[in-house]
Formats: C-alpha cells, structure tokens, sequence
C-alpha cells in the first residue's frame, strides 16, 4: 500500500509528500521488510531521485528494478508500474545519453538489493 501511494504521488508530482511517506517506510516497515515489499515501487522511488536531481542514482535504481522484477518472473510491469518506468525513462533520456544510462542502469543490475533499498531511502 505504501509503494503504491508514493507511487501515486509521485505521478501527480507531489514530490514531497511522496519523499515523506516513503521515509516512514523504514521505521513501519523495518530494513528487512523493505526489499521484499517495496522493489516494486523502485522506479517510483528512482523518479523522486531524478527530481531532485540524483540523476545516477535514479538510474542505477531503475536497473535494479529491471532485474528485480525479472527475478520475480514479471515480464510486464502493471500499469500504474508501467507509468512510473515509462516517466523515468523520458526523464533519464533528458539529461542523460543512451550510453551513459546504459552503463548507470548495468550498474544496478550488479547492486544486491539490500544496498540498493538503503539507497532508494536515502531520502532525507
């Protein structure tokens, strides 16, 4: 449910709003919780990222969620998910090269999730 608000705020571009519920994520979710209920929500998290203009980091957490939801066997992100993807892709594409999000996004793609769930969070 908290992805999928941060999610929600995100797409009406309530940066900050969106930036506080996900930092209440930690202390209602715990560290561990966080990996296994929120990867869904890492391009969402990437776009708050991208908006404040941790570009690289926004990129290597959309890698990340690329192979997280392969993992998962998701070959098609839902809609709401698909949105989300499809904002930060444009976003990337706007301030960076085809080349430079690739390395970015293959660098997530080796994160391990813990680390990259820390990162997503790091918010405040």
């Amino acid at each position: 449910i908290l992805g999928n608000l941060i999610g929600a705020l995100v797409a009406r571009q309530r940066f900050e709003r969106a930036r506080e519920v996900a930092l209440q994520c930690p202390q209602r979710l715990g560290r561990l919780g966080l990996g296994e209920q929120l990867w869904v929500s890492l391009d969402a998290l990437a776009l708050l990222h991208l908006h404040e203009d941790r570009t690289a980091l926004a990129a290597q957490l959309a890698g990340v969620a690329d192979r997280e939801f392969e993992i998962h066997g998701q070959m098609q992100r839902q809609p709401n998910e698909a949105v989300d993807r499809n904002a930060l892709a444009a976003g990337l594409a706007r301030r960076l090269s085809a080349a430079e999000i690739s390395r970015l996004e293959l660098e997530g793609r080796r994160m391990g999730l813990s680390e990259a769930m820390a990162r997503a969070f790091e918010l405040d």
